[in-house]
């Protein structure tokens, strides 16, 4: 066996209506001869006494997993339990966990080792270097210490006391209650921090941000993507290249027998097949380009309703922030107190940033330019070809 001391783990999982195991009749046996030639009558077996236990079901001499989860075995009794409760670390006692129900761990992840579930992790103490990933939530109660090599990824929500040095990524909400520090947040949903700051690092936040402090008084580098889906970028980054492959290829080709069809009627019936199947493959490249284009088109829109471009900051944000929205951005170069809203606003055709003031409504134009990010001219290059001045 080729796994590492990670992966040996004394935790036996089992699926919905996985054979746990099959009850055998006893045998009759035979009779025996001990060492001085005499019989030894055989002795009759005995029927296996196993007890039902928790979502089991025995079909015939079969019991079978009326749930995925967590094989106990004890005292005779067979059961399956849908949670699985780890009471100390999660270390090599333990080794890694895959497992389809809740996780519930009572003390910490420690460094390197990997707990991942299909529904919702939580972990009463500290997630340090380790890899979580959950389809739904995850809830670190003691707060997530990444030391730049933990990765926690969940489905749904991702709840923490802190969040330092680590990349995050969320379905839906990330929300820490003290602090985020030098983090990679990747987030379909709303970055919220409540008693703190969120400085350093990098955010993608398609639901906008809520935080009590922006940066720090040393001007620490802190990028934000804000309105923004990595999913769209994603796909865009993805598709483009062939998009522009397949263009080529296929005006390449018309380029080539186009000339030819105009004089048709000089080309022999192998000439005129083999370029009719050209301009067939040409026509099925533009039809694969604009099934792609389609494709991201509909992302975008989507984007645009579902997207909440907005940073809310009740104290300060500090210079060194770069708040990045679509197609315009802009970088804090001096202190601004809160409470106040970060928003993007087209003016005279022109796309601004605004800082306004929550508690008056005034306004403050911030200098802006527009969105550096490369992926912006990308997409609107591709999706806007024939229009000079798309919508954000």
């Amino acid at each position: 066996d080729n796994k590492s001391f990670y992966d040996q783990s004394h935790i036996i999982t089992v699926e919905k209506n996985q054979e746990i195991l099959r009850v055998v009749p006893p045998a009759a046996g035979k009779d025996g001869v001990d060492v001085f030639g005499q019989s030894i009558p055989r002795k009759l077996g005995r029927e296996a006494q196993i007890k039902l236990g928790l979502n089991v079901e025995q079909k015939g001499a079969i019991l079978v997993a009326a749930v995925a989860g967590k094989l106990d075995f004890s005292n005779n009794k067979v059961s399956v339990f849908p949670k699985l409760e780890i009471p100390g670390n999660v270390d090599f006692a333990i080794g890694n966990i895959d497992f389809s129900g809740e996780v519930l761990i009572g003390k910490n992840v420690l460094d390197l080792f990997k707990v991942k579930s299909s529904s919702t992790i939580t972990v009463q103490g500290l997630v340090e270097g380790a890899e979580i990933t959950a389809g739904q939530d995850i809830i670190a109660v003691g707060g997530i210490a990444g030391k730049e090599k933990g990765i926690c990824s969940a489905g749904q929500n991702l709840k923490s006391k802190y969040i330092t040095n680590a990349k995050i990524t969320a379905g839906a909400n990330i929300t820490a209650h003290t602090e985020i520090v030098n983090c990679e947040l990747n987030c379909g949903g709303t970055i919220i921090v409540e008693n703190g700051p969120l400085v350093g690092g990098n955010a993608i936040a398609k639901g906008g941000i809520q935080v009590k402090q922006l940066g720090s008084e040393g001007g620490v580098k802190t990028l934000l993507d804000v309105g923004f889906d990595a999913e769209l970028k994603q796909l865009c980054m993805q598709t483009a290249p062939e998009i522009t492959l397949r263009r080529r290829k296929a005006d390449k080709i018309k380029q080539t027998v186009e000339p030819l069809m105009r004089n048709i009627k000089y080309l022999n019936p192998e000439q005129k097949e083999k370029a009719t199947e050209l301009l067939y493959q040409a026509e099925e490249m533009e039809s694969s380009v604009k099934e792609m284009i389609q494709k991201l088109r509909n992302k975008y829109e989507e984007t645009l309703k579902t997207a909440v471009p907005e940073v809310l900051i009740t104290n300060t944000i500090y210079n060194g922030v770069t708040i990045r929205f679509p197609r315009v951005q802009t970088t804090i170069t001096e202190p601004l107190t809160g409470p106040l809203k970060i928003v993007p606003r087209e003016i005279h055709g022109l796309w601004r940033v605004l800082a306004i003031a929550c508690s008056t409504n005034s306004e403050h134009e911030l200098k802006s330019g527009a969105n550096a990010d490369p992926f912006w001219e990308t997409l609107h290059q591709i999706l806007f070809a024939d229009n000079s001045t798309p919508k954000q």
